[in-house]
């Protein structure tokens, strides 16, 4: 029944009984999804033009006491979303002759919710579009629906996890590949050429990013492309991504180019000890920001420096979803929530390090799935 087969997009892989079951829960009596991650879980297929052109809205509108939501989009992608979706009811709007906020509020009053409370994704939704619906339905009562769909994505199902380990497997992988075949001297932008092109060759759809720091470029987080030429002692500090079925992957590793040094080698164990201790956090029962301050307690005793906001996060559809492993997120982790554990030290404009693990937590403990290129390997160009 269920296909976990990269390059497809099956509606399965959500948990639609469990959006079901958050819709009926919330206090909305509708909710309304239109981001580009949250319109794709709950119809099972992906409209490109959510991100490239913001203004054409899809939107799928779920009311409570229905066992399927509404979907509407434009014209221009009906054939894609009848074809792709497990939906039956779709609905459309013609681009510059019908405003979609005014075909979304025909809908709500069809279901006779014009004073009814509905459950928007506010982060979401335009400003122009805020207003506007607030014309078309003044008596409605407006919030925000985030966390109705934050709470069922946050636990992957089955189908989930086997996509999402793919992934990540086949982006190291790329990865691997693209160290194993650096040398001295390589230009840093050819380096993310070529990252590129072996996500792809491996299966990814696409690049999702592609953060490769060689030599001071490591000591930034997102530094774009250069011409910097690799030298010996250099390390280069990779965080990258690709986009399988939709899902996202997330991983980085750390190279250094010639045998290690004292210090290197130093760094390196301290970062390693860390990060081991801290995926040993990520447990059924503890919450999020334990793992956080769990995992910055280690860092002190080892002697490691430790500034970052995160210590990393949730992953699916959005590279960044929640919870967060940060120090003021109390979800309590559940088993089969997913997360891109990630420790890295920086020093501006020197050099930096990173390591980044997919974990899935589980009765038993954590499981991390990433392991066709270790993450405690410090890989020597």
């Amino acid at each position: 029944m269920m296909s976990t087969e990269l390059g497809t997009t099956k509606p399965q892989l959500s948990n639609i009984e469990g959006l079901r079951r958050a819709v009926e829960e919330s206090p909305f009596d509708a909710v309304v999804a239109l981001s580009p991650h949250n319109f794709p879980y709950v119809a099972g297929c992906f409209v490109g033009t959510q991100t490239s052109v913001p203004l054409r809205l899809a939107m799928a509108i779920w009311c409570k006491g229905d066992d399927e939501p509404i979907l509407l989009v434009c014209n221009i992608e009906t054939p894609l979303v009848r074809r792709e979706s497990w939906v039956k009811d779709i609905r459309e709007y013609v681009e510059f002759k019908t405003s979609p906020i005014q075909a979304l509020a025909d809908i709500l009053r069809e279901k006779g919710l014009e004073r009814g409370k509905i459950g928007v994704e506010l982060t979401h939704l335009m400003a122009c579009y805020y207003l506007e619906l607030r014309e078309w339905l003044p008596h409605a009562e407006i919030g925000t629906s985030e966390e109705v769909f934050n709470r069922v994505r946050a636990v992957k199902t089955p189908a989930e996890i086997a996509l999402l380990a793919r992934a990540a497997d086949l982006t190291l992988r790329a990865l691997l590949a693209t160290y194993a075949s650096s040398q001295e001297g390589d230009v840093e932008r050819d380096l993310v050429s070529k990252l590129g092109a072996n996500m792809l060759a491996c299966g990814a759809d696409s690049p999702a990013f592609l953060y490769m720091g060689c030599g001071p470029n490591a000591g930034v987080a997102h530094p774009p492309p250069s011409d910097y030429r690799l030298k010996q002692g250099d390390t280069i500090k990779t965080d990258c991504g690709a986009l399988f079925s939709g899902y996202r992957s997330d991983v980085a590793r750390t190279a250094v180019v010639g045998p290690p040094n004292d210090e290197q080698r130093r760094i390196w164990e301290a970062l390693i000890k860390t990060h081991t201790d801290s995926i040993a956090l990520v447990r059924a029962g503890n919450r999020a920001c334990d793992v956080y301050n769990g995992t910055k307690a280690v860092a002190e005793k080892h002697g490691f420096p430790w500034m970052m906001p995160h210590q990393g996060h949730s992953i699916g559809i959005p590279t960044h979803e929640r919870p967060i492993l940060q120090p003021f997120e109390e979800w309590e982790l559940v088993p089969n929530m997913c997360f891109c554990v990630e420790t890295r030290v920086r020093w501006a404009g020197k050099t930096g390090y990173n390591v980044e693990d997919l974990v899935q937590v589980t009765e038993k403990g954590p499981i991390v799935h990433t392991r066709f290129f270790p993450g405690e390997w410090l890989f020597q160009i």
